[in-house]
């Protein structure tokens, strides 16, 4: 992995630790990947009640929902309450999109990375194919969060 796409990760990481810009507001990222394709606006799930409320209770999926976390681990996804039907993308520590999950709304079916996740992305059901971002071809080189 190289430097800048390294430093990259370990800054979008950092920055999503945090959580809330100053003045309240929710921080958004926007993320770059391999395939050329950038998603703006992405808010992030950063503490544990924006990571269990996850894009639940909406309609408005819009650029999505950005999770991470400060160690890779296995991580589940589930969607009770949530009325849209969504994906989960799973990244490793290296950026790479390794996992791509089809979620049925209103079950709460468990979603569980195959191997161990540092970010996972929430996206409406389909994005990934129409960005043409493919699980095994595609690595998040690096996201600017405020």
């Amino acid at each position: 992995m190289s430097v800048a796409r390294f430093a990259g990760l370990l800054a979008l990481t950092v920055t999503c630790m945090t959580g809330v810009a100053a003045g309240g507001q929710a921080t958004v990222c926007t993320l770059y990947f391999s395939t050329g394709q950038t998603l703006y606006n992405v808010p992030l799930a950063t503490t544990q009640g924006e990571q269990e409320r996850g894009l639940s209770k909406t309609h408005d999926v819009n650029a999505g929902m950005l999770f991470t976390w400060p160690q890779a681990a296995t991580r589940v996804f589930w969607m009770r309450d949530t009325w849209m039907p969504l994906q989960v993308g799973f990244f490793d520590s290296s950026g790479n999109l390794f996992q791509i999950e089809d979620m049925e709304p209103n079950t709460d079916t468990r979603h569980e990375s195959k191997q161990p996740a540092k970010m996972a992305l929430e996206l409406a059901l389909g994005q990934y194919q129409a960005m043409g971002l493919v699980a095994g071809k595609t690595v998040l080189l690096h996201g600017q969060c405020n």
